[in-house]
């Protein structure tokens, strides 16, 4: 700390600086009040501690750092005041080393394809559900329901329809689930068989509601979506039953990210189609 002599007054100041913005301008008195950043504080201030005679040129709003005095009866005020070059501050207001590196479309692709491979290496049987619930939302399915946890024993991890197509699934991480699984899954195949199905949702405020979906008409299938194979386990004639990997469906999202066009009914009959061609004949 530094003393000053002004006129007849005494007064200290740091050479430490702060920044601020001028709260109020009397051009015609040449003094003003600027705004310590991050507080309400308001420091008085005249014309000539603005430096390079700009005093003239402040406006309100101005950005400007300045260092804090006290007069001898302990009134704080900036003085060695700058105004700062909002565009320069733009540019310089992050370190070159830490601005990020852009990024190609195709590099962005495949970052996505990489973060979704990392589900098969979850333990966690609600964490996998999770992913795997993203996962199909990424895949462009719209009409999608994820039934709430605190309410799903016997019950299916969701539901969607897509095109014709209505498929409720179950996401386990155990394997040889047929025997562990068999009860539940006829569970789920009687329900199909009805004409409509009706769902608790809740919204982002927590309030539930309920949400009825006619399903008659559709194909129907129960999927068991595994870190396994894909494959169909059983034919109820007019309900298949199978086992989908997360694996083909990750490769379904990558071929979803590399097409030109996609649209919903492209999406169901051309790309869900392809799971057929995992099961062998």
């Amino acid at each position: 700390m530094e003393l000053v002599s002004e006129g007849y007054h005494r007064f200290s100041t740091t050479k430490l600086r702060f920044s601020g913005y001028v709260k109020n301008i009397f051009t015609n008195k040449k003094w003003g009040y600027i705004t310590l950043e991050g507080s309400t504080q308001e420091l008085y201030f005249i014309a000539k501690e603005v430096e390079d005679n700009k005093f003239e040129s402040l406006k309100v709003g101005d950005a400007v750092t300045f260092t804090i005095g006290e007069s001898e009866d302990g009134r704080r005020f900036a003085n060695r005041i700058q105004l700062l070059d909002v565009d320069q501050i733009e540019q310089n207001d992050t370190p070159a080393e830490l601005l990020p590196t852009p990024i190609t479309c195709n590099e962005l692709k495949n970052q996505i394809i990489e973060q979704f491979k990392r589900i098969v290496h979850t333990t966690n049987s609600s964490e996998f559900e999770d992913l795997t619930f993203l996962l199909l939302k990424n895949l462009g399915i719209h009409y999608l329901y994820q039934y709430d946890k605190r309410n799903q024993a016997g019950r299916a991890d969701g539901f969607f329809i897509i095109g014709n197509l209505a498929v409720m699934y179950d996401c386990t991480l155990r394997e040889g689930f047929e025997e562990y699984k068999k009860d539940q899954i006829e569970n789920y195949i009687n329900k199909l068989e009805q004409a409509q199905l009706t769902f608790n949702l809740r919204s982002s405020d927590g309030v539930q509601k309920k949400k009825t979906l006619r399903i008659d008409g559709k194909s129907k299938q129960v999927w068991i979506i595994t870190l396994g194979q894909t494959r169909e386990i059983s034919d109820y004639g007019n309900i298949k039953v199978k086992e989908v990997s997360v694996n083909h469906l990750i490769w379904l999202l990558q071929e979803r990210l590399h097409r030109d066009v996609i649209e919903e009914d492209d999406l169901a009959l051309n790309l869900l189609s392809r799971i057929e061609k995992f099961i062998p004949a």
